[in-house]
């Protein structure tokens, strides 16, 4: 038998809640959508789940701004398995109409597990770019799940059932593998 090498995994130079380990497979099959789109309920928190097969250190956090974002926060975090807070942007005010805006952040190392981005608006009228679903069954199908008057994100998220039909398009960039 060949004496072949094993071959590491490889790190992505980011992650986000549109791709393999997250709900990319699953939000195609559904056949969601992607529009900037206003955010349903101000302080209104939605929380995605991803997985990290691997150990990262991240280094950024981002989120990708619509064309109406004057007067208004936003918070991006990571969570834990169990609702506790990792890191978040903290409230930040949004710049950049149609643009990924990026917050830097501490450095900080996850370990292999599965997590998920909460974020979350300060008012109803600011556009960011949503991935959406024909009705919130699919949200809840995905994982997703929201959180009522969580801006800034609190140090433990309390999981609810989403009443959204959508998704934040955000993520983070990874800056060193562990």
């Amino acid at each position: 038998m060949a004496d072949w090498p094993i071959m590491p995994q490889l790190a992505p130079n980011i992650v986000t809640n549109f791709e393999y380990d997250s709900i990319k497979v699953e939000h195609v099959a559904i056949n969601g959508s992607n529009a900037a789109t206003a955010w349903a309920s101000a302080n209104e928190a939605i929380y995605v789940p991803f997985r990290l097969p691997i150990a990262v250190r991240i280094t950024e956090l981002f989120w990708a701004n619509g064309g109406t974002i004057a007067g208004t926060n936003a918070d991006l975090g990571i969570f834990r398995d169990d609702g506790v807070k990792v890191v978040s942007t903290g409230s930040t005010a949004l710049s950049g109409a149609s643009q990924i805006q990026k917050v830097n952040i501490t450095d900080t190392d996850l370990p292999p597990g599965r997590y998920y981005m909460g974020f979350a608006l300060s008012t109803n009228t600011a556009t960011v770019q949503l991935m959406t679903y024909a009705a919130a069954v699919e949200a809840r199908i995905l994982g997703i799940c929201a959180e009522a008057s969580a801006l800034a994100l609190p140090s433990t998220a309390t999981f609810a059932t989403t009443t959204r039909a959508y998704s934040p398009m955000c993520g983070m960039t990874i800056g060193r593998v562990q």
